[in-house]
């Protein structure tokens, strides 16, 4: 980032400070300031940034931007909302790029598809990318105000949990592009269920810049119709693998086939069907479909798309497939929606083809009056397998939903475990996921340990 004192003064409502300097960083934390920052002093409950302003300025901070006047020997800038005023400054740094940016959200695969977007689009030019999941009014401004302005394509990633979110995300990105990966019951409490997060997802349509695209996953009936409702003429895509009927997308995914080392998608778009190879088991056609769509309608090669997926890492706890002897063990541990969930569980199952399956699953939060629907529909989506574990509420609804089969709800890996061995298996495919706060990783890392 470079940008004058005087352009940030402006962007949050100020009148210029006397003093005009280049500020050509930005900084929260006070440890992490660099010579030339503008040292953002963030109140909070525990810790309030306003007390560290002046350790900031002496590490190199030219600027503050506080909520109060501050006795500092650099010039404050005081407004009534600092974190507000954050994402203006994000904004204003955000018009000064020639980057084409994208935004990307969704109820699940945002990540991955951000992570090889942005590897594929590193084939057509220079990328910058916001970190792991800084997707919210804190984590995207500093995200982008840590690029450096010289790259051809920002592709970041838009997290929602409130219905006011994604207005305040979107004021700061204004995306060329607008990628929309799907809509299911996330945060479903606060957005009001499938439909209420499919229209606060496509409000992201609502600040894309004059002439911007918007791209959306045709599979989603409600994210559909909410898109189609904005307006806008877009590009659709979808990955028709369960034997159903073809969706009328603009780009499709309509096979998958395993290969020695990952797996291949036959993908047809309007100018002509191709196959991309990917190195990883883990990765949906929904993804496929949805990275291949974004480089169609950026006029840019088909081509670039495989060269992302070969370059794509597993994603931690993102159905990461480790091999221990007999053993499948998948790695879907990150967090967990109905939605994601009914993707691993299909993809798990598309995985094993005939061994034997165990499903150890954790609740799935945040869901409100839809959870104890959505956690009998869980268990009918697992029925058939060897055994079901599950830890957290709504275990009655899973049950319930399974029927008669190998069912333990336990809050104890050693408990799980040894109905595992009751099983007495020599071979399975085992899926570990749950919502963040079920803490599945204590279950992975119980079995892990004794399946090596």
């Amino acid at each position: 980032m470079q940008l004058s004192l005087h352009t940030l003064a402006k962007a949050v409502g100020l009148h210029p400070p006397a003093e005009d300097v280049l500020v050509t960083g930005v900084a929260a934390d006070s440890r992490q300031v660099r010579p030339g920052d503008l040292f953002v002093a963030l109140p909070g409950n525990r810790v309030d940034g306003h007390d560290f302003a002046a350790q900031a300025v002496a590490a190199g901070a030219v600027a503050v931007l506080a909520s109060r006047p501050l006795k500092v020997p650099a010039p404050v800038l005081v407004v009534s909302d600092v974190l507000c005023a954050l994402g203006a400054v994000a904004r204003q740094w955000r018009e000064a790029t020639r980057a084409t940016v994208v935004a990307i959200t969704g109820s699940a695969g945002k990540t991955t598809v951000k992570e090889a977007l942005a590897l594929t689009l590193a084939a057509c030019g220079r990328v910058a990318k916001n970190p792991g999941n800084y997707n919210n009014q804190l984590g995207l401004p500093l995200s982008l105000l840590s690029f450096d302005g010289d790259e051809d394509f920002w592709v970041v990633e838009l997290g929602i949990s409130q219905p006011h979110d994604m207005d305040e995300l979107g004021a700061i990105v204004v995306p060329d592009l607008a990628l929309i990966t799907n809509a299911g019951l996330a945060h479903a409490e606060a957005l009001g269920g499938v439909e209420g997060v499919a229209r606060h997802k496509a409000r992201l349509f609502a600040w894309l810049r004059p002439g911007g695209i918007g791209v959306w996953n045709r599979r989603c009936p409600e994210l559909h119709a909410a898109c189609q409702a904005t307006g806008r003429q877009g590009v659709t895509f979808a990955a028709s693998l369960d034997g159903g009927p073809q969706a009328a997308a603009t780009v499709q995914v309509l096979q998958q086939r395993v290969e020695p080392h990952g797996f291949a998608y036959h993908l047809v778009t309007p100018d002509a069907p191709i196959w991309i190879r990917t190195s990883a088991a883990a990765i949906h056609g929904e993804s496929v479909a949805a990275v291949a769509a974004v480089v169609w309608a950026l006029g840019l090669p088909l081509t670039a798309v495989e060269k992302g997926f070969l370059a794509l890492p597993p994603q931690p706890g993102r159905f990461v497939p480790r091999t221990k002897g007999p053993w499948l063990i998948i790695d879907d541990t990150y967090n967990a929606n109905p939605l994601s969930m009914g993707a691993a569980v299909a993809a798990t199952r598309r995985v094993a083809g005939q061994r034997p399956l165990v499903f150890l699953l954790g609740e799935m939060r945040e869901l409100g009056a839809y959870a104890a629907a959505a956690h009998r529909q869980l268990g009918e989506l697992v029925r058939g397998a060897a055994l079901v574990v599950f830890r957290g509420a709504h275990a009655a609804e899973v049950a319930e939903g399974f029927g008669s089969g190998r069912f333990v709800a336990t809050d104890t890996p050693q408990e799980a475990w040894e109905a595992f061995l009751r099983l007495g298996l020599a071979e399975a495919v085992l899926l570990f996921k749950g919502s963040r706060g079920s803490r599945m990783e204590e279950f992975l890392a119980y079995f892990e340990e004794r399946l090596s």
